[in-house]
């Protein structure tokens, strides 16, 4: 008897009266209703879905001089102090300034031979925020929110702490 011929292309056996039996179901596919997996199969059954929509912010840039920013300054009574630990590769008065531009905040002036950043917006209830971000070496940055309305100070300081701490 002659040996069948082996097709190397399609790895079939030509001339092979024997049908070759079906493959096995795959373990997952096996295990799915409705081609969907089941949740002990799904790895990302327990996460939540992330919105897709961008909240509105509660700043927008406020544009202003130097000099018009430092005539408000003085008279800002409501003030937040405190310090933010930005989770970036490099803390420089740029990266700074573009985390906190994203955050709605307008750099007015930085000051790279003493690592300061002046930085101005207005909240959404339409107080002006002004905005003063030291850079320390030990990676933290010193900021201090200056506006006419104490509510505004503090969401304008928790923004730019958050924006900063969650950047990187």
């Amino acid at each position: 008897a002659a040996s069948p011929e082996v097709s190397l292309l399609d790895f079939d056996l030509v001339g092979a009266d024997a049908a070759a039996p079906a493959p096995p179901a795959h373990p997952v596919a096996a295990a799915t209703t409705n081609g969907a997996a089941p949740a002990a199969l799904d790895p990302f059954a327990a996460v939540a879905p992330v919105a897709t929509t961008k909240e509105p912010g509660v700043l927008a840039p406020a544009r202003l001089s130097t000099a018009d920013f430092g005539a408000r300054w003085g008279t800002s009574p409501a003030e937040k102090k405190g310090d933010a630990a930005p989770y970036l590769p490099s803390v420089s008065v740029d990266a700074v300034a573009v985390v906190l531009g994203a955050a709605g905040f307008h750099a007015v002036e930085a000051i790279p031979a003493t690592n300061e950043l002046i930085l101005a917006a207005t909240h959404l209830a339409g107080a002006l925020c002004l905005c003063h971000a030291k850079v320390h070496h030990q990676r933290k940055v010193m900021l201090t929110l200056r506006s006419s309305d104490a509510a505004a100070a503090k969401a304008a300081f928790d923004t730019a702490k958050l924006a900063l701490e969650q950047a990187g």
